[in-house]
Protein backbone atom coordinates (compact mmCIF):
# COMPACT_ATOMS: atom_id res chain seq x y z
CA UNK A 1 0.00 0.00 0.00
CA UNK A 2 1.28 3.82 -1.08
CA UNK A 3 -0.08 6.44 0.31
CA UNK A 4 -0.58 9.21 -2.69
CA UNK A 5 -1.82 12.06 -0.27
CA UNK A 6 -1.91 12.18 3.46
CA UNK A 7 -3.98 14.72 5.54
CA UNK A 8 -2.71 18.84 6.19
CA UNK A 9 0.13 17.86 4.03
CA UNK A 10 1.20 20.00 0.43
CA UNK A 11 -0.50 22.59 0.92
CA UNK A 12 -4.10 21.55 1.39
CA UNK A 13 -6.12 20.24 4.37
CA UNK A 14 -7.74 17.13 2.93
CA UNK A 15 -7.87 14.97 0.31
CA UNK A 16 -10.92 13.06 -1.14
CA UNK A 17 -12.57 11.44 -4.30
CA UNK A 18 -10.40 9.19 -5.94
CA UNK A 19 -10.40 8.43 -9.49
CA UNK A 20 -7.71 5.97 -11.01
CA UNK A 21 -7.47 4.34 -14.53
CA UNK A 22 -4.63 2.60 -16.82
CA UNK A 23 -3.41 4.12 -19.61
CA UNK A 24 -2.29 2.06 -23.13
CA UNK A 25 0.66 2.36 -22.40
CA UNK A 26 0.61 0.88 -18.56
CA UNK A 27 1.06 4.10 -16.84
CA UNK A 28 -1.76 3.91 -13.99
CA UNK A 29 -2.76 7.15 -13.18
CA UNK A 30 -4.88 8.78 -9.89
CA UNK A 31 -7.24 12.13 -9.96
CA UNK A 32 -8.83 13.30 -6.65
CA UNK A 33 -9.93 16.72 -4.81
CA UNK A 34 -7.33 18.68 -2.69
CA UNK A 35 -9.72 20.58 -0.20
CA UNK A 36 -9.05 23.27 2.21
CA UNK A 37 -11.56 21.76 4.68
CA UNK A 38 -13.26 18.52 4.69
CA UNK A 39 -16.49 20.01 3.28
CA UNK A 40 -17.72 19.68 0.12
CA UNK A 41 -17.84 23.04 -1.45
CA UNK A 42 -13.99 23.79 -0.17
CA UNK A 43 -12.29 21.81 -2.96
CA UNK A 44 -10.27 23.85 -4.92
CA UNK A 45 -8.08 21.89 -7.09
CA UNK A 46 -7.54 19.08 -8.83
CA UNK A 47 -4.34 16.79 -8.15
CA UNK A 48 -2.89 14.20 -10.22
CA UNK A 49 -0.03 11.67 -10.01
CA UNK A 50 0.66 8.65 -12.27
CA UNK A 51 3.53 5.95 -11.82
CA UNK A 52 5.24 3.93 -14.41
CA UNK A 53 6.80 0.92 -12.18
CA UNK A 54 3.24 -0.67 -11.19
CA UNK A 55 2.15 1.43 -8.73
CA UNK A 56 5.91 1.64 -6.72
CA UNK A 57 6.52 4.90 -7.05
CA UNK A 58 4.64 7.94 -7.66
CA UNK A 59 5.12 11.55 -9.74
CA UNK A 60 5.04 14.55 -7.82
CA UNK A 61 1.75 15.93 -7.65
CA UNK A 62 -0.05 18.12 -10.59
CA UNK A 63 -2.40 20.30 -10.43
CA UNK A 64 -5.24 20.52 -13.72
CA UNK A 65 -7.99 22.26 -12.40
CA UNK A 66 -8.01 24.61 -10.20
CA UNK A 67 -10.31 27.95 -8.87
CA UNK A 68 -9.53 30.70 -6.03
CA UNK A 69 -13.28 30.88 -4.35
CA UNK A 70 -15.30 28.57 -6.04
CA UNK A 71 -15.56 24.36 -5.36
CA UNK A 72 -13.93 21.75 -7.96
CA UNK A 73 -15.78 18.66 -7.57
CA UNK A 74 -15.83 14.86 -8.83
CA UNK A 75 -13.12 14.58 -10.54
CA UNK A 76 -13.80 11.69 -13.28
CA UNK A 77 -11.22 9.78 -15.33
CA UNK A 78 -11.79 7.85 -18.68
CA UNK A 79 -8.63 6.10 -20.20
CA UNK A 80 -9.12 5.57 -23.99
CA UNK A 81 -8.10 2.46 -26.14
CA UNK A 82 -6.04 5.24 -28.36
CA UNK A 83 -3.92 5.91 -25.15
CA UNK A 84 -5.30 9.30 -24.56
CA UNK A 85 -7.36 9.69 -21.55
CA UNK A 86 -10.19 12.27 -20.79
CA UNK A 87 -10.56 14.30 -17.92
CA UNK A 88 -13.71 16.24 -16.58
CA UNK A 89 -14.73 18.07 -13.78
CA UNK A 90 -17.42 20.61 -12.27
CA UNK A 91 -17.02 23.68 -11.02
CA UNK A 92 -19.22 24.92 -8.18
CA UNK A 93 -21.42 21.50 -9.06
CA UNK A 94 -22.49 23.38 -11.80
CA UNK A 95 -20.65 23.46 -14.89
CA UNK A 96 -19.15 20.94 -16.33
CA UNK A 97 -15.51 21.12 -18.35
CA UNK A 98 -13.50 18.30 -19.88
CA UNK A 99 -9.76 18.08 -21.14
CA UNK A 100 -7.76 15.45 -22.76
CA UNK A 101 -4.13 13.93 -22.54
CA UNK A 102 -2.02 12.85 -24.92
CA UNK A 103 1.24 11.98 -22.63
CA UNK A 104 -0.52 9.53 -20.33
CA UNK A 105 -1.88 12.55 -17.98
CA UNK A 106 1.32 15.23 -17.88
CA UNK A 107 -0.30 17.85 -19.85
CA UNK A 108 -4.01 18.15 -20.64
CA UNK A 109 -5.88 20.32 -23.20
CA UNK A 110 -7.47 23.71 -22.64
CA UNK A 111 -10.75 22.97 -20.52
CA UNK A 112 -13.53 22.98 -23.19
CA UNK A 113 -16.64 23.59 -21.14
CA UNK A 114 -20.24 21.04 -21.55
CA UNK A 115 -22.15 22.35 -19.60
CA UNK A 116 -25.16 22.92 -21.84
CA UNK A 117 -25.05 18.54 -22.25
CA UNK A 118 -26.67 18.42 -19.30
CA UNK A 119 -30.10 20.43 -20.65
CA UNK A 120 -31.13 17.21 -22.04
CA UNK A 121 -32.46 16.60 -18.48
CA UNK A 122 -34.09 19.41 -17.59
CA UNK A 123 -37.03 18.45 -20.21
CA UNK A 124 -37.72 15.74 -17.71
CA UNK A 125 -35.88 16.28 -14.35
CA UNK A 126 -35.19 20.20 -12.83
CA UNK A 127 -32.49 20.31 -11.05
CA UNK A 128 -29.73 22.92 -8.94
CA UNK A 129 -26.82 20.56 -8.96
CA UNK A 130 -25.22 18.28 -10.95
CA UNK A 131 -21.91 16.29 -10.78
CA UNK A 132 -20.21 13.51 -12.53
CA UNK A 133 -19.26 9.96 -11.35
CA UNK A 134 -17.28 9.89 -9.14
CA UNK A 135 -14.62 7.32 -10.00
CA UNK A 136 -13.89 6.04 -13.12
CA UNK A 137 -15.55 6.71 -17.08
CA UNK A 138 -15.44 3.95 -19.58
CA UNK A 139 -15.25 3.41 -22.95
CA UNK A 140 -17.58 1.02 -24.69
CA UNK A 141 -17.07 -1.39 -27.42
CA UNK A 142 -17.71 0.80 -29.97
CA UNK A 143 -15.92 3.27 -28.59
CA UNK A 144 -19.13 5.32 -26.51
CA UNK A 145 -18.18 6.88 -23.57
CA UNK A 146 -20.23 6.55 -20.86
CA UNK A 147 -19.87 9.03 -17.33
CA UNK A 148 -22.44 8.32 -15.02
CA UNK A 149 -23.72 11.67 -13.64
CA UNK A 150 -25.93 12.85 -10.73
CA UNK A 151 -28.40 15.75 -10.54
CA UNK A 152 -30.21 17.48 -6.91
CA UNK A 153 -33.48 19.10 -7.37
CA UNK A 154 -33.06 21.31 -3.98
CA UNK A 155 -32.85 25.22 -4.20
CA UNK A 156 -30.45 25.32 -1.70
CA UNK A 157 -27.89 23.46 -3.72
CA UNK A 158 -28.25 20.57 -1.22
CA UNK A 159 -27.31 16.99 -2.85
CA UNK A 160 -31.23 15.97 -2.19
CA UNK A 161 -33.39 15.11 -3.73
CA UNK A 162 -31.39 13.60 -6.45
CA UNK A 163 -31.66 10.98 -9.54
CA UNK A 164 -28.92 9.59 -11.91
CA UNK A 165 -28.13 9.51 -15.03
CA UNK A 166 -25.25 9.47 -17.76
CA UNK A 167 -23.66 11.57 -20.15
CA UNK A 168 -22.05 10.06 -23.13
CA UNK A 169 -19.77 10.96 -26.47
CA UNK A 170 -19.73 8.84 -29.72
CA UNK A 171 -16.43 11.28 -30.94
CA UNK A 172 -13.84 10.53 -28.50
CA UNK A 173 -14.57 13.20 -26.48
CA UNK A 174 -15.37 15.81 -28.84
CA UNK A 175 -19.26 16.32 -27.80
CA UNK A 176 -21.38 15.15 -25.43
CA UNK A 177 -25.26 14.75 -24.70
CA UNK A 178 -27.38 13.50 -21.78
CA UNK A 179 -29.06 9.85 -21.79
CA UNK A 180 -32.41 8.97 -20.30
CA UNK A 181 -32.74 9.19 -16.40
CA UNK A 182 -32.56 5.51 -14.62
CA UNK A 183 -36.00 5.20 -13.47
CA UNK A 184 -36.58 5.71 -9.34
CA UNK A 185 -38.98 4.18 -7.02
CA UNK A 186 -40.44 4.55 -3.47
CA UNK A 187 -37.88 2.07 -2.40
CA UNK A 188 -34.97 3.73 -4.19
CA UNK A 189 -34.62 7.14 -2.81
CA UNK A 190 -32.31 9.80 -3.77
CA UNK A 191 -29.87 7.85 -6.53
CA UNK A 192 -26.52 9.75 -6.56
CA UNK A 193 -23.23 8.51 -6.96
CA UNK A 194 -22.77 5.06 -9.62
CA UNK A 195 -20.87 3.55 -11.15
CA UNK A 196 -20.36 1.14 -14.47
CA UNK A 197 -18.79 -1.58 -16.52
CA UNK A 198 -19.70 -3.49 -19.35
CA UNK A 199 -20.60 -7.09 -19.20
CA UNK A 200 -19.63 -10.13 -21.80
CA UNK A 201 -23.24 -9.79 -23.30
CA UNK A 202 -22.08 -6.24 -24.08
CA UNK A 203 -25.18 -4.66 -21.30
CA UNK A 204 -23.77 -2.03 -18.91
CA UNK A 205 -24.03 -2.74 -15.67
CA UNK A 206 -25.20 0.77 -13.60
CA UNK A 207 -24.38 0.23 -9.51
CA UNK A 208 -25.98 3.04 -7.57
CA UNK A 209 -25.48 4.49 -4.31
CA UNK A 210 -29.17 5.60 -2.78
CA UNK A 211 -30.46 6.53 0.39
CA UNK A 212 -33.21 4.30 0.50
CA UNK A 213 -33.95 2.46 3.93
CA UNK A 214 -32.54 -1.01 2.24
CA UNK A 215 -28.49 -0.80 2.87
CA UNK A 216 -27.75 -2.87 -0.05
CA UNK A 217 -26.46 -1.23 -3.61
CA UNK A 218 -29.29 -0.94 -6.37
CA UNK A 219 -28.45 -2.49 -9.78
CA UNK A 220 -29.89 -1.50 -13.40
CA UNK A 221 -28.70 -2.31 -16.80
CA UNK A 222 -29.21 -0.65 -20.12
CA UNK A 223 -28.08 -1.87 -23.62
CA UNK A 224 -26.59 1.43 -24.65
CA UNK A 225 -25.17 3.04 -21.52
CA UNK A 226 -28.12 5.90 -21.79
CA UNK A 227 -31.39 4.67 -22.69
CA UNK A 228 -33.25 1.54 -21.96
CA UNK A 229 -32.45 1.16 -18.52
CA UNK A 230 -33.93 -1.67 -16.42
CA UNK A 231 -35.95 -1.23 -13.38
CA UNK A 232 -33.23 -0.68 -10.59
CA UNK A 233 -33.23 -3.71 -7.84
CA UNK A 234 -30.87 -4.49 -4.45
CA UNK A 235 -28.13 -6.97 -4.77
CA UNK A 236 -28.77 -8.75 -1.37
CA UNK A 237 -24.92 -9.32 -1.60
CA UNK A 238 -23.51 -5.71 -1.80
CA UNK A 239 -24.05 -4.24 1.68
CA UNK A 240 -23.28 -0.44 1.64
CA UNK A 241 -23.53 2.53 4.50
CA UNK A 242 -24.31 5.01 1.47
CA UNK A 243 -20.84 5.32 0.18
CA UNK A 244 -19.14 5.61 -3.42
CA UNK A 245 -18.62 2.02 -4.52
CA UNK A 246 -16.66 1.34 -8.17
CA UNK A 247 -17.04 -1.74 -10.93
CA UNK A 248 -14.02 -2.59 -13.06
CA UNK A 249 -14.65 -5.02 -16.37
CA UNK A 250 -11.30 -7.27 -16.21
CA UNK A 251 -9.70 -8.46 -19.65
CA UNK A 252 -12.54 -10.68 -21.85
CA UNK A 253 -15.69 -9.27 -20.02
CA UNK A 254 -16.10 -12.60 -18.50
CA UNK A 255 -15.16 -10.89 -14.93
CA UNK A 256 -16.73 -7.62 -13.29
CA UNK A 257 -15.07 -6.70 -9.92
CA UNK A 258 -16.78 -4.65 -7.36
CA UNK A 259 -15.50 -2.19 -4.77
CA UNK A 260 -17.04 -1.14 -1.77
CA UNK A 261 -17.41 -1.30 1.82
CA UNK A 262 -18.79 -4.27 3.25
CA UNK A 263 -20.79 -2.73 5.65
CA UNK A 264 -24.87 -1.40 6.50
CA UNK A 265 -23.90 1.55 9.37
CA UNK A 266 -20.34 3.41 8.93
CA UNK A 267 -17.83 3.53 5.98
CA UNK A 268 -16.02 0.31 6.69
CA UNK A 269 -14.76 -3.01 5.86
CA UNK A 270 -13.62 -1.85 2.16
CA UNK A 271 -13.54 -5.40 -0.04
CA UNK A 272 -13.54 -5.98 -3.37
CA UNK A 273 -16.16 -8.85 -4.59
CA UNK A 274 -15.77 -10.40 -8.13
CA UNK A 275 -18.51 -11.53 -10.56
CA UNK A 276 -18.31 -13.80 -12.94
CA UNK A 277 -22.14 -14.04 -14.58
CA UNK A 278 -22.80 -10.28 -14.92
CA UNK A 279 -23.95 -9.54 -11.22
CA UNK A 280 -26.30 -12.65 -10.58
CA UNK A 281 -23.57 -13.97 -7.66
CA UNK A 282 -20.73 -12.54 -6.14
CA UNK A 283 -17.51 -14.98 -4.99
CA UNK A 284 -14.23 -14.41 -3.80
CA UNK A 285 -13.90 -11.53 -1.72
CA UNK A 286 -10.87 -9.73 -1.11
CA UNK A 287 -10.48 -7.42 2.29
CA UNK A 288 -8.25 -4.02 1.12
CA UNK A 289 -9.06 -2.00 4.31
CA UNK A 290 -10.82 -1.36 7.70
CA UNK A 291 -11.69 1.83 8.45
CA UNK A 292 -12.21 2.82 4.41
CA UNK A 293 -14.64 5.55 2.50
CA UNK A 294 -14.70 6.42 -0.99
CA UNK A 295 -13.13 3.41 -3.51
CA UNK A 296 -11.69 3.06 -7.34
CA UNK A 297 -10.29 0.57 -8.96
CA UNK A 298 -7.74 0.21 -12.24
CA UNK A 299 -6.63 -2.94 -14.37
CA UNK A 300 -3.36 -3.26 -15.57
CA UNK A 301 -0.77 -6.89 -16.17
CA UNK A 302 -2.42 -9.28 -14.07
CA UNK A 303 -3.13 -6.41 -10.98
CA UNK A 304 -6.24 -4.69 -9.51
CA UNK A 305 -5.08 -1.21 -8.26
CA UNK A 306 -7.41 -0.14 -5.48
CA UNK A 307 -7.48 3.79 -4.79
CA UNK A 308 -9.20 4.90 -1.79
CA UNK A 309 -9.59 7.00 1.61
CA UNK A 310 -8.44 5.37 4.37
CA UNK A 311 -8.96 6.40 8.57
CA UNK A 312 -11.44 9.05 8.47
CA UNK A 313 -9.82 10.70 5.51
CA UNK A 314 -6.55 10.79 7.35
CA UNK A 315 -4.81 9.33 3.76
CA UNK A 316 -5.41 8.57 -0.20
CA UNK A 317 -3.79 5.19 -0.39
CA UNK A 318 -3.71 2.95 -3.24
CA UNK A 319 -2.77 -0.99 -2.75
CA UNK A 320 -2.45 -3.36 -5.51
CA UNK A 321 -4.06 -7.05 -5.46
CA UNK A 322 -2.01 -9.79 -7.92
CA UNK A 323 -5.30 -11.56 -9.38
CA UNK A 324 -3.19 -15.34 -9.44
CA UNK A 325 -3.52 -14.91 -5.58
CA UNK A 326 -7.20 -14.42 -5.56
CA UNK A 327 -8.89 -16.02 -8.53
Amino acid sequence: MVDIEKRGEGGFDCYRIPSIVCNAAGRIVTAYECRITPNDWDTRAVGFRYSDDGGLTWSNRAIHGSHDSLAVNNPVLCALRDGSLIFIYQFNYERTFVRRSEDGGQTFSDAKEITAAFDGFRAVYNFYVCATGPGHGIELDGGRIVIPVWLANDSGRRHSPSVTASVISDDGGLTWRAGEIIPSSDTLTDPNETSAAQLQDGRIMFNIRHSGGTRRRAIAFSPDGMSGFTEPYFDDRLRDPRCFGSLLTLPGKELIACSGCDSETSRENLKIKFSRDGGKSWYTEIPVYDKAGYSDMAYLNGSIYCFFERDNLTALSVKRFALQDFI
